[in-house]
């Protein structure tokens, strides 16, 4: 997905030098034809902001209290660039599950996620001192850096692969021949790429002994219960799906799995092209649950406006503990994007979001996004996240 994101980048710059509508969909269409690679990376070109806009986060420290009576898991983390609901989502439902769950980078210093959003890691994984009992692999700027593979060495150890985290995977002697599954819109080029690997088409999860993967984004919900069911068992699986309010008695296995067509591309065009595309912001707060902030920027920034950042004056800690910051000393957008409560952002005529909702919030973001935009481009950004 990452060369139509940045066409579509290319496409808000020409529009700009045209106002016939004829000529600018002309010139449009001349790049969305030359599209030729669909995949689910977007931190290439959708979710870097400068640096200097960035809050230095060195000083932020967690808590050094380990409970060696729960079972631990780690995540995975490139500082240049790591998914934000491939990482964050796991995070959030492992923690609801009363695990000991660490965030270990590649190398030292903050986590850059995307949309001005940057993460404290806990630990590094040269430096890490804990003994684990999971992994977890989100899609990741470097899959090739081989410090992760340090992770992955115990086959007695379960490895939940998430979205692309599978090209990790697929750089492992360990899984030779194992199921997986990535992204539909990944899937060609992924088997191409690892053609030892057995690739899986249609399901939000498989699972091949000790390895548990993916499709992409969205399902790293499904990814991760399965692992809390491994871990601990289905009973905490099903509480962590009622304090999610997850929308399905059972865990989602099959899908349609459909990858990004062409006319989904064109439906993409028509809406970059003949929309205002605003500016979206998404203002941060202590105690805002981390999930809540991964799915809302995941899911509108596939709307393609014209900015979307995550805003905030300091750092913050998140529901279940984790150092997070946005862009800083920036006046952003048109639009403000509202999680659960509201009411603490003002000008409620721009606001995107339901405090009163009940509803699962993927599905409550997607049909906002269908009200906005209409079905059929909601049905395209469900796609882009593999939902």
């Amino acid at each position: 997905m990452s060369d139509i994101l940045h066409a579509m980048i290319k496409l808000r710059i020409v529009s700009k030098f045209f106002t016939s509508r004829l000529i600018r969909t002309a010139c449009c269409l001349t790049y969305l034809l030359s599209l030729s690679t669909n995949n689910c990376a977007q931190i290439s070109y959708f979710q870097k902001l400068e640096p200097i806009e960035n809050h230095p986060l060195e000083n932020v420290k967690y808590d050094s209290k380990h409970d060696g009576s729960k079972m631990t898991v780690v995540i995975l983390a490139d500082t240049q660039g790591t998914e934000i609901t491939d990482l964050i989502v796991p995070y959030s439902l492992l923690k609801l599950a009363d695990l000991n769950v660490y965030i270990v980078s590649n190398q030292k210093g903050n986590v850059l996620l995307w949309k001005g959003l940057v993460l404290v890691p806990h630990d590094t994984i040269n430096d890490f001192p804990f003994s684990f009992d999971a992994v977890v692999v989100p899609n990741v700027f470097h899959p090739e850096d081989k410090s992760f593979q340090k992770f992955l060495a115990n086959d007695r150890i379960p490895v939940l692969s998430v979205c692309e985290g599978a090209k990790v995977i697929g750089r492992s002697d360990q899984f030779l021949n194992h199921q997986i599954t990535t992204h539909a819109s990944s899937l060609s080029q992924l088997e191409n790429e690892f053609p030892r690997l057995n690739w899986i088409k249609g399901k939000k999860y498989v699972e091949d002994r000790q390895l548990i993967s993916t499709a992409g984004v969205a399902s790293s919900i499904e990814g991760t219960l399965v692992l809390i069911s491994r871990l601990v068992d289905v009973k905490k699986a099903n509480f962590v799906k009622q304090k999610i309010g997850y929308p399905h008695d059972m865990i989602r296995e099959f899908y349609s799995g459909e990858a990004i067509s062409i006319l989904d591309q064109l439906t993409i065009l028509w809406k970059v092209t003949f929309d205002d595309n605003p500016e979206y912001a998404l203002h941060l707060k202590s105690g805002m649950n981390e999930m809540d902030i991964a799915i809302t920027l995941d899911v509108w920034a596939r709307t393609f406006p014209s900015s979307i950042a995550a805003v905030s004056q300091g750092y913050i800690r998140t529901e279940n503990g984790l150092f997070l910051a946005g862009v800083k000393n920036k006046s952003l957008g048109t639009k403000n994007l509202c999680l659960r409560d509201c009411e603490t952002v003002g000008k409620t005529d721009t606001q995107i979001g339901n405090d009163q909702s009940k509803e699962f919030l993927l599905d409550l973001h997607l049909n906002q996004v269908g009200k906005r935009y209409g079905n059929r481009f909601a049905q395209v950004v469900k796609r882009l996240l593999d939902y």
